[in-house]
């Protein structure tokens, strides 16, 4: 007797977009996992000391002698968009610093050099992860070849906070409200630790100084129950996926075998479907799971393409065409392109299907950074898609600042950007609104004024009526 684990998500299916809609011609040469970052308005890759940024909604053959790109003036290891504004990224640097770019609504129509903030002097080696606070505005954690994690307040472009590592940081993640870090790192003993730490007092709460057995990076996920994953490999690279108790990470709940491979594999974690993918550089498969309950793991299915990836990184959750059933979307970098993945499950019907799709981050802010720093937590704030539908994600960017580095806090203005996404994008509704209002003034304002010119011209046609009849 066999038996076949009900699930709505059985059927998820990858399908690679169609080449005329790809990234063609675009050549990657990063060292980092991902090499690209995908928010709902740009793609950021990087190439060398350069970051390639494009509209997500421009695809096509790429000119490498464009200048829609950042001059970096050193190599970049890791890109993150900001949870809260689509126009805003972060870099991190081989030589420590870590930079904010403020990308304007149209895309780059030059080279960028001049970083909107500039944080350095705290790292002194390689950035390789930067990961932003997924509720408080502004605020972002960045680790790499340093014993210690940074938490910084990007308005001020000082640190907050440091988390002092025994050894090197190989990833981190937050937690769903951002209240704590899970952090794997490299233990003296060659082994990987796992621990869970107060990111604002730097107390460790939990700890497994064996994760894994081998020295590969290991990778790590917190769910949105607190619950950790991780994937790492042992001393012959066979890689384990692992679900661990959040308040005791010595306890395993779950084990998976993730097969055996050299390449360091990635996560993507949905907490709205309990759904994680794993990806790894130099593979051509992905792989993607359902959590079920609090301590079972269920493999799912998997993509496979002809070409390998050279990166690649997930569309966010609010930005995925839900009209077609979507649940995610995976932009693969291969040798010489960029092909976005659609992750879908099909359904028959047309209406609206809301068992999976629940309410998503809406990408509005939770807190502010002082409010984060005082100790206040909160969950990120949700939003339906049909509303998110009809207005941006995104923020107007700001106007363009002076080369020179303030010491003020620097941030970025928050002005809603309410026009819809097919033909209005980049037009707030209020200001719609505004410019008919005004346009209806001076419609009037003409009407009145044809109105007074016909009489003067009825009058003076009068007259010489008049001269003539005499």
């Amino acid at each position: 007797m066999s038996f076949v684990r009900t699930s709505k998500f059985r059927h998820v299916f990858g399908t690679p977009y169609k080449p005329e809609v790809c990234f063609t011609d675009l050549k990657a040469d990063g060292t980092g996992d991902t090499n690209c970052a995908v928010s709902t308005k740009f793609l950021a890759v990087i190439k060398g000391n350069k970051i390639i940024v494009l509209p997500i909604d421009e695809p096509g053959r790429q000119d490498e002698n464009s200048s829609s790109f950042i001059d970096a003036k050193q190599k970049p290891m890791d890109l993150a968009w900001s949870p809260h504004n689509d126009y805003l990224l972060v870099s991190g640097h081989e030589s420590g610093d870590v930079n904010g770019w403020v990308i304007p609504r149209e895309g780059l129509k030059s080279m960028m050099t001049q970083p909107f903030w500039e944080m350095h002097g705290a790292h002194t080696r390689k950035v390789t992860t930067v990961a932003w606070h997924p509720v408080a505005e502004n605020i972002i954690a960045t680790g790499g070849f340093d014993p210690f994690i940074v938490i910084w307040h990007c308005e001020n472009q000082t640190p907050a906070f440091q988390i002092d590592v025994s050894e090197q940081p190989t990833n981190f993640a937050w937690n769903f409200d951002g209240s704590r870090l899970a952090i794997t790192s490299k233990e003296k003993t060659k082994t990987m630790s796992l621990s869970v730490v107060d990111p604002r007092t730097g107390e460790v709460l939990t700890k497994n100084t064996e994760c894994s057995k081998g020295t590969k990076a290991t990778k790590v996920a917190v769910l949105k129950n607190g619950n950790i994953l991780t994937v790492g490999a042992g001393k012959m690279a066979d890689r384990t996926i692992s679900l661990w108790d959040g308040n005791d990470v010595t306890n395993r709940l779950c084990e998976l075998d993730a097969g055996c491979s050299s390449a360091v594999l990635n996560f993507y974690y949905d907490p709205d479907l309990e759904i994680f993918y794993t990806f790894g550089r130099g593979e051509s498969v992905i792989k993607y799971y359902e959590i079920e309950g609090n301590n079972t793991i269920h493999f799912l299915s998997h993509y496979t393409s002809k070409e390998s990836q050279k990166g690649g990184n997930f569309l966010p959750k609010r930005g995925v065409d839900y009209k077609s059933c979507e649940i995610a979307r995976f932009f693969k970098l291969t040798t010489n392109k960029c092909e976005p993945t659609s992750f879908t499950v099909p359904r028959k019907s047309e209406l609206f299907q809301d068992d999976i799709f629940p309410d998503p981050a809406s990408g509005e802010k939770g807190l502010t950074a002082d409010e984060w720093i005082g100790l206040q937590n909160c969950d990120p704030p949700t939003k339906p898609f049909q509303e998110l539908e009809s207005t941006s994600t995104g923020r107007e960017p700001p106007t363009v600042r002076k080369n020179a580095r303030k010491t003020v806090p620097k941030s970025v203005p928050d002005h809603p950007d309410n026009g819809k996404s097919n033909g209005t994008a980049g037009v707030g509704i209020a200001e719609l609104m505004e410019d008919i209002r005004m346009l209806k003034s001076t419609v009037k304002k003409l009407s009145k004024r044809v109105t007074k010119l016909e009489e003067q011209s009825s009058l003076e046609n009068g007259g010489e009526e008049e001269e003539e009849e005499e």
